[in-house]
C-alpha cells in the first residue's frame, strides 16, 4: 500500500499519509497516532532515506604547512582583530559556483566576498584583499583564520 503512494506522490511524508489514512484506521478499530505510525514505518524500513546535500570544499589533509591556531586562547575584544574565512558551494540552475566569505569575528560583518565557478586560490585571495580594503578601524594587525589550518597575521 505504501509503495504506490511513493510513486504517485513524491515527498509525501508520513504525517500527511497518517492524516489521509486516519479515518481508515479508526474504521478498522486500529488506534495509532502520528508518532506511533512514524515508528511503525521506521521499523519496517518504509521511510524514504534522506539524501545528503552537502559538498566537501575543504581539504584538511593537504601537504602544506599548517599554521598554529592563533585564536584558540585569544580574547576577541574589538572589531577587525580576527578575520575568519570559509568557502561554500552554491548550486545554481544549470551550474554551480563557490562563494568565499571573509567575516569579522567580533562584529560578524562580512568584510570581503568573491563568487566564482572554481576553487582556485584567487577566490580566497580576492575576498581577503577586499576585506583588507574594507577595514575601517585603524587596527595595525588582523589575524586571518581559515578552516584549512592556514593562519597568518596581516598588516
Amino acid at each position: 500500500m505504501i509503495e504506490p503512494i511513493r510513486k504517485i506522490m513524491p515527498r509525501y511524508g508520513t504525517q500527511k499519509l497518517h492524516l489521509d489514512i486516519a479515518h481508515k484506521l479508526t474504521q478498522s478499530n486500529i488506534k495509532m497516532g502520528r508518532d506511533k505510525f512514524l515508528k511503525f514505518c521506521r521499523e519496517r524500513h518504509l521511510l524514504v532515506p534522506r539524501t545528503r546535500r552537502c559538498f566537501i570544499t575543504t581539504d584538511s589533509k593537504h601537504q602544506y604547512e599548517k599554521s598554529p591556531n592563533l585564536i584558540k586562547e585569544l580574547a576577541i575584544t574589538h572589531a577587525e582583530q580576527v578575520f575568519v574565512s570559509d568557502i561554500t558551494y552554491i548550486k545554481l540552475e544549470n551550474r554551480h559556483a563557490y562563494l568565499a566569505l571573509v567575516t569579522d569575528l567580533y562584529s560578524k560583518k562580512i568584510m570581503g566576498n568573491k563568487l566564482d565557478d572554481n576553487m582556485k586560490t584567487s577566490l580566497v585571495k580576492d575576498a581577503l584583499k577586499m576585506a583588507i580594503n574594507n577595514k575601517q578601524h585603524g587596527t595595525s594587525k588582523t589575524i586571518h583564520h581559515s578552516d584549512r589550518g592556514i593562519c597568518q597575521t596581516l598588516k
